[in-house]
Parts: structure tokens; C-alpha cells; sequence
């Protein structure tokens, strides 16, 4: 679970339309395989988390990074 800092931790939110319920969950495993893969090993990062609306029209995308230098 994401933890909000207020220490100079950069957070970057995106929100994503995903035009149809079933590309919503794809997306979701796309992005979370880059994290995985390269993203999680940059200096600085802290978390990622997502957020998959009920209608399945939107994810929202939350990260953390150490600073926004970082990022």
C-alpha cells in the first residue's frame, strides 16, 4: 500500500482511458511488467501502484520517487 511522505518525495500520478472494459486489465499487466522488468531498479524509485476503475474505463497510475530529481 502506497504511503504519502511529506519529505520531498515525488509522486506522479497518470490516468489512463482504456476504451473498453477488457483492455483495462491488459494495460494494467503491460505497465506493471515494464515496472517490474526496469523501472523498480532506477535510483530512486519507491512505488508504483495501480488502480483499475469499476466501469473499466480508466487506470489510474500512482509512483513514488525519492525526489523529483529522481524521477
Amino acid at each position: 500500500m502506497a504511503t504519502i511522505a511529506e519529505d520531498g518525495t515525488f509522486a506522479q500520478v497518470v490516468r489512463f482511458d482504456t476504451p473498453q472494459a477488457e483492455t483495462q486489465s491488459r494495460l494494467i499487466t503491460a505497465i506493471v511488467a515494464e515496472v517490474e522488468r526496469w523501472v523498480c531498479k532506477r535510483a530512486g524509485f519507491v512505488s508504483s501502484t495501480f488502480h483499475a476503475s469499476h466501469d473499466g474505463k480508466n487506470v489510474i497510475s500512482y509512483e513514488q520517487w525519492k525526489d523529483e530529481a529522481s524521477f
